[in-house]
């Protein structure tokens, strides 16, 4: 009776630890839960702008890529992910503001949801004349900021270790032509191009 006792503790333990992951994870932005086979995602928060959900698998190869409106952004989204094979996958959410990450591990019994959401806010700009204006929130990473030339030569770079970036550059000094300002955070990068007249 004892050992009997023993097995069914121990099955409602791994029971719960097991529901617990695959479950709900909240966050600011999104929420995932999974039923059955199927993920459902939340995005209340996202309605600033056109929302895109990719689902990558572990080599980085998107596996599924669908841009939504605005008026559909904030919908609740439903994927079947009963064809996938066994893996872990990355959820990917972006909009003009930010991108959220989130992996999932499909497994034999269910789908496991990793709690950690990596959010990077992407840089702001505006250019006025031959005023370039740039807005960023950092968070808690460090990033490289870089303006190319129209041969893509340096000719700014700073590093950014603070939560809140805001600068201004004059660039009057500069000859016309397409420039692009870079921002590199981790593994992220983000790329906008300017013209000056």
């Amino acid at each position: 009776m004892k050992t009997i006792i023993s097995f069914l503790l121990i099955a409602l333990i791994t029971t719960s630890a097991f529901t617990a992951s695959a479950g709900t994870i909240a966050d600011a932005n999104f929420t995932m839960n999974i039923s059955g086979q199927t993920l459902l995602l939340q995005t209340a928060q996202w309605n600033q702008s056109d929302l895109n959900v990719q689902i990558k698998d572990e080599e980085g190869r998107t596996i599924f890529d669908q841009t939504y409106k605005i008026t559909e952004a904030t919908k609740i989204k439903k994927y079947n992910l009963s064809r996938l094979s066994e893996g872990t996958y990355k959820i990917v959410l972006s909009n003009e503001l930010r991108t959220s990450k989130q992996n999932i591990t499909k497994k034999d019994k269910g789908i496991l949801i990793d709690p950690t959401i990596e959010t990077y806010f992407k840089p702001q700009i505006s250019v006025l004349g031959k005023q370039l204006k740039v807005n960023y929130l950092n968070l808690d990473h460090q990033s490289t900021l870089k303006i190319l030339d129209p041969n893509h030569e340096t000719i700014y770079e700073a590093l950014i270790d603070h939560p809140g970036y805001n600068q201004q550059f004059n660039l009057s000094k500069l000859d016309r032509g397409s420039y692009t300002l870079l921002v590199t955070q981790g593994n992220e990068r983000f790329i906008h191009s300017f013209n000056l007249d």
